[in-house]
Parts: structure tokens; C-alpha cells; sequence
């Protein structure tokens, strides 16, 4: 998780110049999205916004993201997208203790 944490920016700015401008990478490099957990296989992505998840679930971008992420930490994985504010310590907190985002009430 810290090598992916660490290397974020890095890891989208030099995407595969096939995937640069794809929508799930377009998805990768905005600043409200950032990996939180490692589940396994399972990489937990953190959205700030419900429009931002809901696009990259959707099974193309979904594909695309996993073999990029795959491919950079030299495994196959999986993305799992959840929605929190981005100062909210309880989440961030219960997450790591194993918690599950089951539902986000808009605001």
C-alpha cells in the first residue's frame, strides 16, 4: 500500500501513452481519488465524489484501472471504490480496523 500510496502521481503520470487518455486514467489522475487499503488482492480506492466511484465501476473503466494498477505492482488485482469525505478521520480510522462502507448519505 505505501509503494502505491508513495507512487501515485508518478504511476498516472506515466501511463502507457495507449492509456493516457482513456477514462478510467482520466479518472486515476484527479486528486480526489487515492488508494487507502489493500484487501487481499483487493485495492480500496477512496473517491471524494459519488460521480467520480460511479464512473470508474463501470465495467470498462473498472478493467481498465485494474490492469493498470495490476501491472504496475506486478500482480493481478482488483479495485474495490468507496466514496468519503476527505478529512473524515472516523472513516479513514474504522477502515483500517477492517470496517466496510456499506452506504454514503449525500449532503
Amino acid at each position: 500500500l505505501e509503494r502505491l500510496r508513495t507512487n501515485w502521481k508518478q504511476l498516472i503520470e506515466e501511463a502507457p501513452a495507449t492509456l493516457k487518455k482513456s477514462n478510467a486514467i482520466a479518472l486515476l489522475r484527479s486528486g480526489s481519488i487515492r488508494p487507502i487499503a489493500i484487501d487481499n488482492d483487493t485495492i480500496v480506492l477512496s473517491f471524494q465524489y459519488p460521480i467520480h466511484r460511479d464512473t470508474m465501476q463501470k465495467p470498462e473503466n473498472q478493467r481498465e484501472a485494474e490492469k493498470f494498477i495490476s501491472d504496475f505492482l506486478g500482480r493481478a488485482c482488483k479495485i474495490r471504490c468507496i466514496c468519503e469525505a476527505e478529512n473524515n478521520h472516523l472513516t479513514k480510522a474504522a477502515i483500517k480496523l477492517g470496517a466496510q462502507i456499506t452506504s454514503v448519505e449525500e449532503k
